[in-house]
C-alpha cells in the first residue's frame, strides 16, 4: 500500500509550524525543513499531532449515520430554532470554509475574540502580526507570556536575539529564565520603550480586555504583535472584523440566560473554552469536525481533517496555504455554499 503525504501545518497554534503529515496504516509526522516559520522543528504538540486527528463519526443523539444525514438533521434542527442559534469557530480551519461559515452565521456569530470591547482602530493591530526576522532583530523585547508554555517555538528567536545584544523583559507570575529582567504585571509603569522595543502578548478567547487595552497603551510608539492559540485564528480575525461577532463571554451568558439554545461550533473543541454546565443547558450541541472532541454533542458532522483540506491559512506573520493554493473563483463558489465536504453541506438540501 502506497503512503498518502500531505504538506500542511500544524493546529497547535497560530505561529504556523510546516510538516508533513504521512498516512500508511497509521499517521506518522515528518518534518519540513523548508517552512519558514520554524525551519523543520516542532514542539511536543506537533509531535503529538497523530493522537489529535483520531477518526471520527457522524452521529445524531448518539447513533452513528452518514454525514449527509447528519448535516440534514442538524440543518432541520437549526432552522426550527431560529432566533435561538449560535454559530462558534476559533479558526482552526481554512479560510475559505471561515467565509462560508460567516454568511450562514450573520445573526449570532462568535469567533472568541472580544472585539466589541476593543476600539475598531486596533483591529489591525491585533489580527496582522510582524516578520519574525523582527524578533530577531529587536534591541528590547517585552513579553507578556510564558512562551515556553504557549508558543515554544518562538524561543529560539528569543534566544537569537539575546545573542545579537537584545535585552528581554519579561512580565509574568513568575521569573522566567531567559529574561534579562522580571517584573510583575502590576509594575508595568516601571518599563521603559522606546522605538526600538518590541511588545510580545496573545490575543485568544480568555483574554483580559484590560490587559490588552494596557498592553496597546504601553506599546504606543513601539512594536507590538499578538501571538493566538488556533492555527488560522488571524485568518477568522480578519474575516470577521468586520461582522457583527459576539464574545465568547457574550456567548457563555446567553446560554446561561437561555436565550441560546443551539449552538454549532465548527472545528472548535469547547471542553477548555465553556463550562460544562453552560453546555448541557443547550438543547442542541452540534459540532463539525474532523477530529476527535471531548464533548459530548447530540450532532456531529465529521468531514476531512485540517491536513487533508484544500485551502488558505494565514499565520500571525505570513499566508500559507494547504496543498494547492485556490483561486479566488474557488473561494466564491465555496462562498456561495456550492462545495462538498464543507460547511455548505448543511444548508444543500
Amino acid at each position: 500500500m502506497s503512503d498518502n503525504v500531505y504538506s500542511t501545518i500544524c493546529p497547535g497554534c497560530n505561529f504556523g509550524c510546516g510538516l508533513y503529515i504521512r498516512e500508511n496504516g497509521n499517521l506518522e509526522v515528518d518534518f519540513r525543513k523548508s517552512s519558514p516559520a520554524n525551519a523543520g522543528k516542532l514542539c511536543r504538540f506537533g509531535m503529538s499531532l497523530p493522537k489529535l486527528f483520531t477518526s471520527v463519526r457522524s452521529m445524531v443523539d448518539g447513533k452513528e449515520t452518514t454525514p449527509e444525514d447528519a448535516a440534514k438533521e442538524a440543518a432541520k434542527r437549526i432552522s426550527a430554532g431560529k432566533g435561538s442559534v449560535a454559530f462558534l469557530s476559533l479558526g482552526n480551519t481554512t479560510g475559505e470554509e471561515l467565509l462560508a461559515f460567516q454568511k450562514i452565521a450573520e445573526s449570532y456569530l462568535c469567533t472568541g475574540a472580544n472585539f466589541e470591547a476593543l476600539p475598531k482602530d486596533v483591529y489591525q493591530t491585533l489580527s496582522v502580526g510582524i516578520p519574525y526576522s523582527e524578533i530577531e532583530a529587536a534591541k528590547h523585547i517585552v513579553l507578556f507570556n510564558d512562551p515556553y508554555e504557549q508558543y515554544p517555538l518562538i524561543v529560539r528567536r528569543l534566544l537569537s536575539a539575546k545573542k545579537k545584544g537584545a535585552k528581554i523583559t519579561s512580565v509574568w507570575w513568575k521569573d522566567m529564565p531567559l529574561a534579562d529582567e522580571n517584573i510583575r504585571p502590576a509594575d508595568i509603569s516601571k518599563l521603559q520603550l522606546t522605538k526600538d522595543s518590541l511588545v510580545i502578548s496573545d490575543f485568544h478567547p480568555l483574554s483580559d480586555v484590560e490587559q490588552v487595552k494596557s498592553v496597546l497603551k504601553l506599546a504606543a510608539g513601539a512594536k507590538v504583535t499578538f501571538l493566538k492559540p488556533f492555527a488560522n485564528s488571524t485568518g477568522a480575525y480578519i474575516l470577521a472584523k468586520d461582522a457583527k461577532q459576539k464574545s465568547l463571554v457574550q456567548l457563555v451568558d446567553d446560554i446561561n440566560k437561555g436565550t441560546i439554545k443551539t449552538l454549532f461550533a465548527l472545528e472548535s473543541d469547547l471542553s477548555a473554552l465553556i463550562p460544562s454546565e453552560t453546555l448541557s443547558k443547550l438543547t442542541n450541541l452540534i459540532i463539525q469536525t474532523g477530529q476527535a472532541s471531548s464533548v459530548k454533542a447530540n450532532i456531529v458532522i465529521a468531514h476531512e481533517p485540517l491536513y487533508k483540506k484544500k485551502g488558505t491559512l494565514i499565520n500571525n506573520e505570513e499566508e500559507h496555504r494547504l496543498l494547492a493554493a485556490r483561486a479566488r473563483a474557488d473561494l466564491m463558489r465555496l462562498a456561495s455554499l456550492q462545495e462538498p465536504n464543507s460547511i455548505s453541506m448543511l444548508f444543500k438540501n
